[in-house]
């Protein structure tokens, strides 16, 4: 079809038509039997561009006989005396014999061209390969090593391609810098990490949920505010309480996030002193936040033992009263 189509006389008056909404399904109609056409009638046999009687009815039921008229009236369509309208000068628009050939003999020089390209990659494949009876690196390093032949191969790459995947790997995995061992081994072990870390499920928080010392310092850092092992102790009570999106892929990245929530509430709140444990707690914070232990009886506060003496002292002044002794 032109890019002209639209501005074509016989269209530019077909949509002058009063009814415009019977001009708009006739140009539908044209267009829709147009590619039929060309699909249908260009064979042996067959005149070119007869739309039969019945195919307007089958895109547009009753409106496309209204549409037809348009058609014929503006000499888009001719009627047929076989029935049915020819698409006027259709057949003159046709590709000539010599035109076909013409493209047909393009095509196989395109075909030729690259399929000896395509020649030309597999000789030069099967030289990088070296013996094409032996197995081989030329594939995809994700590949199992197969022969060069083709036997039991999967579909060939591009040398070009091979050697960028190639060296694009080696750029990923470096080999070990020990000639004498396996150089394979990094890699290994980075892709099982992949797929660990890939692979790995949420779960409700552990029963014995316990952060360990290296979390310390970053407590310290990221958390000064805030009363590390109370809030753990917290946090490990809510998540066990809760029956409902309850679990986690990582609980120490749950336990951190919460220590930061902690530290910014005491920050809204106004708290600007650092938490200090006391020395028991100095004591065990290398081993455990989550488990506190309460200080010794004898190890009491300076007020709580100033309480104790004045006691002491109104026991011994009663005491001495009862006996008739003076103070």
């Amino acid at each position: 079809m032109d890019d002209g189509f639209d501005d074509h006389p016989k269209i530019v008056a077909l949509l002058d038509e009063d009814d415009l909404t019977t001009a708009g399904v006739a140009v539908g109609l044209w267009t829709l039997c147009w590619t039929w056409a060309h699909r249908n009638t260009r064979k042996r046999g067959k005149k070119p561009g007869l739309i039969p009687a019945g195919l307007p009815r089958r895109f547009f039921g009753q409106a496309g006989k209204d549409a037809v008229q348009l058609l014929v009236k503006h000499r888009l369509w001719d009627p047929s005396e076989d029935g049915g309208w020819l698409i006027h000068d259709f057949e003159d628009f046709l590709p000539t014999e010599e035109t076909r050939e013409a493209r047909a003999e393009a095509g196989r020089r395109g075909a030729a061209a690259r399929w000896a390209g395509h020649q030309k990659a597999t000789e030069a494949d099967e030289v990088a390969c070296g013996d094409g009876n032996l197995p081989s690196t030329c594939h995809e390093p994700a590949s199992k090593a197969v022969a060069c032949d083709g036997s039991r191969a999967p579909a060939r790459r591009d040398s070009h391609s091979h050697t960028h995947t190639q060296t694009q790997a080696q750029e990923e995995d470096p080999p070990s810098e020990d000639l004498f061992g396996d150089a394979a081994e990094p890699a290994k072990n980075r892709a099982k990490a992949r797929q660990t870390k890939a692979t790995k499920v949420a779960t409700r928080i552990p029963d014995d949920f316990q952060v360990p010392s290296a979390m310390v310092p970053w407590a310290a850092e990221n958390a000064p505010l805030v009363d590390w092992p109370t809030e753990t102790e917290n946090f490990r009570d809510y998540w066990q309480a809760k029956a409902k999106d309850d679990t986690k892929k990582d609980w120490m990245a749950a336990w951190r996030t919460w220590m930061r929530r902690a530290q910014k509430d005491l920050e809204g709140r106004g708290v600007t002193r650092r938490w200090n444990p006391d020395a028991n707690d100095q004591g065990r914070s290398g081993t455990n936040l989550a488990r506190r232990s309460p200080p010794p009886p004898e190890q009491r506060s300076t007020s709580s033992q100033r309480a104790a003496d004045i006691l002491a002292i109104g026991a011994q002044i009663r005491n001495e009263s009862l006996n008739g002794g003076n103070v």
